[in-house]
């Protein structure tokens, strides 16, 4: 994925991605959730 690529582990990714609220539905959004919540 981009987010591996920049250097997550992948148990890091989900660990944040599970948690992320359903109502994101755009990758903009997704990726910002991520980088505040990582």
């Amino acid at each position: 994925t981009a987010l591996s690529g920049l250097g997550y582990q992948r148990y890091e990714i989900n660990r944040v991605l599970k948690k992320m609220p359903e109502n994101i539905t755009e990758v903009e959004e997704a990726i910002t959730y991520f980088l505040r919540n990582v």
